[in-house]
Formats: C-alpha cells, sequence, structure tokens
C-alpha cells in the first residue's frame, strides 16, 4: 500500500514503512497511472511430498525445522513476525523434495506452529496436506 509517499509493508501484525526514492513524484510524472485492486484466491502447487514444520524455543532462541526452498527468506520472514533479530532465529532444511515455488513462502500456519510452541511448552509438528475435494 502507498500513503504518502511511502511504501506500507505487512511484517507479522503491524505495518512497517519503507521509503525509497520520490513515489508521490513518480506517479505525478507518469504518462499514464492507472488505479485498481486486484484479488484473487491462495493459489498453490501440488507438489508430491507435503509441507511440514517444527517448531522449538529454547530460552531466547527460535529453531525451525521446515521443507523451505528459501530458508534465509523464511527465517527473516519469521523473525520479523515475532519481532526477534534473525541471529535468534535458526532454519535448519532436511531433504525438501520438488516445492515448485510452493515451498517459496512464510505461510500462516508456520507462524501458529511457532506460536503453539510458546503458549504450550512443547515442541508441536505440524504437516498441511494440500487435498483436492471430490468433485
Amino acid at each position: 500500500m502507498i500513503e504518502g509517499g511511502v511504501v506500507r509493508c505487512f511484517a507479522g501484525d503491524r505495518d512497517v514503512p519503507r521509503v525509497h526514492g520520490d513515489v508521490d513524484g513518480a506517479f505525478a510524472g507518469a504518462a499514464v497511472v492507472v488505479r485498481e485492486t486486484f484479488v484473487h484466491g491462495r493459489c498453490s502447487a501440488s507438489p508430491l511430498e507435503g509441507r511440514g514444520l517444527l517448531a522449538h524455543w529454547e530460552a531466547d532462541r527460535l529453531t525451525l525445522w521446515t521443507g523451505s526452498q528459501v530458508p534465509h527468506v523464511f527465517r527473516t520472514g519469521v523473525a520479523r513476525a515475532f519481532d526477534l533479530p534473525e541471529s535468534r532465529v535458526r532454519v535448519i532444511v532436511p531433504d525438501t523434495g520438488g516445492g515448485f515455488g510452493q515451498k517459496m513462502h512464510v505461510m500462516p500456519e508456520d507462524l501458529v506452529v511457532a506460536d503453539d510452541f510458546c503458549l504450550k511448552g512443547e515442541t508441536v509438528p505440524v504437516e498441511v496436506k494440500e487435498e483436492t475435494p471430490p468433485k
């Protein structure tokens, strides 16, 4: 979202302002400006291997085992969501298998697993199965 030249990015439960250049000036100087809102449902690839996540908090460090294709991006997303420095989040990626882009994001259920551990005080495993509904 752009408001007054500031790009607002969603990060966890808060908006984070990001300023990159003169946004208002770029719009004012553009030959054509198209304003529209686009909405689509969550789309997903269908690899044979499902997604799974295991989270463990120890003291002030969070360790996550996940089949992510982008562990550094995953670490950044989780750190931002929990307002932690990235140095306190460790992401371990075992053999991931195919992902076809599906395992390149931090999904809401990933954050729930880590948050559940905080609430219950025990390691919480989860496996997400994407199933096609019967016709």
